[in-house]
C-alpha cells in the first residue's frame, strides 16, 4: 500500500498503471490508453461518453476502492471459493472531473474494479473477481460502459465478462445476488471459512441523496453475515463500500432527510461528524452481530466535508485495512491539484451532444 507521504498523486499513479495495455507499466502509456478508452462510445463513433457533473474529490472514492481491493483479495481470496463484484450505480465508466473550468478524464469505479488483478509478491497466487455486475439505469451510459468493458476484455485478454444491467439496482440487486448464491452448490457442512462459497463486494455510490437508510440496512442485514452460525447457514457474506449522504442531507435543509437517509433523529441538530457517527452506530444496531463499520470523511481544501465513505464488513481485517487508508486520503488543495495535473489533458463536455445525459 502506498505510504501516506506519497499523497493523492502517488495513489492515482498506482491506479493508472493498471491501464497500460502495452505491459510497460508506464504512466504516460496508461494516460494515453485512458484517453483512447474515453473515446470508445456505444456507437463506436469516437464520442467521449463522460459526465462532467463531478468535483475533484470524486477521485477519492475511486482511489479508496482501488486500495481496498488489495486487502479484499488478500483476505477473501483465501477464505471464499468465489468473489463477486457489484456496482449499484455504475455510470459510463469514464468520468470527467471538473476543476476551475477544466475537465480531466479519469476511470470510474467499474473500470477500476474490472481491471484490478491481485498478485502476491512472488506471483504465487493471482486473483480476480469471478463475476462482475454493473447496474446503470441510463441506457446510453450503460451501452458506453459495456463498449469500454468489452475493449478492456479484448486488450487485456481477460476471461471474465463484465455484465452491464440497464435497470434499477435497488429493485434487481436481490435477484442477481441470490442467483449467484443459488448457482453455487451449498455445502452440507461448513467446517472452515475456506470452505464457504461467496464473498460479494458492493460499491454503492448513488447520485443525489442516496439510498434510504431502511433500504441500505435491509441489504446489509440480508448479506453481511452477522454470526458464524453452524452447518451451511452463512456460507456467503458481503463487504459494502457506500458513499454516505451525510453532507448532502444537511445541505438540503430538509430535516426529515436526516431520518430517511441517515437513520438519525430528525429533531436534533447535528454537526457533519456527529451525523456520520450516528449513522455508523445505527448501522451496527440494525445489522447486529459481528459488524464492523468504518467511516472515512473526505474534505476539500477548505476543510469542508464533501461526503463520508462507509465500509461495512464482517471481517476485522478488512475493517482495519479500510481504516489504514484514512490517513492518505486526507486531501489538500495542492495534493488534489497534483493528482489532477498527472491526468491526461482536458476532456470536453460532449455528453449532451451525444445523448449521454438522456434517459
Amino acid at each position: 500500500m502506498p505510504s501516506e507521504g506519497r499523497g493523492m498523486k502517488g495513489y492515482l499513479e498506482d491506479m493508472l498503471v493498471q491501464f497500460d495495455s502495452s505491459g510497460s507499466k508506464g504512466i504516460d502509456a496508461a494516460k494515453q490508453y485512458i484517453q483512447s478508452l474515453a473515446r470508445v462510445s456505444a456507437s463506436g463513433e469516437g464520442a467521449i461518453g463522460t459526465s462532467t457533473d463531478y468535483g475533484p474529490y470524486t477521485l477519492a472514492k475511486h482511489i479508496f476502492l482501488h486500495e481496498y481491493l488489495k486487502p479484499f483479495f488478500s483476505i477473501g481470496g483465501l477464505s471464499f471459493r468465489r468473489l463477486v463484484y457489484i456496482d449499484m450505480f455504475a455510470g459510463p465508466g469514464i468520468n470527467a472531473i471538473d476543476k476551475d473550468g477544466c475537465s480531466y478524464m479519469t476511470p470510474g469505479s467499474p473500470l477500476v474494479a474490472y481491471l484490478h488483478t491481485y498478485r502476491t509478491k512472488r506471483n504465487e497466487r493471482i486473483e480476480r473477481f469471478d463475476s462482475y455486475y454493473f447496474f446503470e439505469t441510463n441506457k446510453s451510459k450503460a451501452n458506453a460502459l459495456q463498449s469500454r468493458l468489452n475493449r478492456l476484455r479484448t486488450d487485456f485478454k481477460l476471461g471474465e465478462e463484465g455484465h452491464v444491467l440497464p435497470m434499477d439496482s435497488q429493485d434487481q440487486v436481490w435477484g442477481v445476488m441470490e442467483g449467484e448464491i443459488n448457482s453455487l452448490k451449498k455445502p452440507k457442512k461448513v467446517a472452515t471459512r475456506a470452505e464457504r462459497g461467496l464473498l460479494f463486494l458492493l460499491f454503492i455510490d448513488p447520485e443525489g441523496l442516496g439510498l434510504k437508510f431502511d433500504a441500505l440496512t435491509k441489504l446489509l442485514k440480508r448479506y453481511v453475515a452477522t454470526t458464524d452460525g453452524d452447518g451451511s447457514q452463512h456460507y456467503f457474506t458481503a463487504d459494502v463500500i457506500y458513499t454516505a449522504p451525510t453532507h448532502w442531507v444537511k445541505q438540503s435543509g430538509n430535516s426529515e432527510y436526516i431520518r430517511l437517509y441517515c437513520g438519525a433523529d430528525s429533531s436534533r441538530d447535528y454537526t457533519d461528524e456527529q451525523l456520520a457517527d450516528v449513522m455508523a452506530r445505527r448501522i451496527k444496531e440494525e445489522v447486529g452481530g459481528k459488524c464492523f463499520v468504518t467511516s472515512i470523511p473526505v474534505r476539500n481544501s477548505k476543510n469542508a466535508l464533501q461526503y463520508h465513505i462507509f465500509c461495512v464488513t464482517k471481517s476485522s481485517g478488512a475493517a482495519k485495512a479500510a481504516e489504514s487508508i484514512r490517513g492518505p486520503l486526507r486531501l489538500r488543495s495542492r495534493d488534489i491539484q497534483s493528482a489532477l495535473d498527472s491526468l491526461l489533458g482536458s476532456a470536453s463536455s460532449l455528453d449532451d451532444h451525444f445523448g449521454f445525459n438522456s434517459s
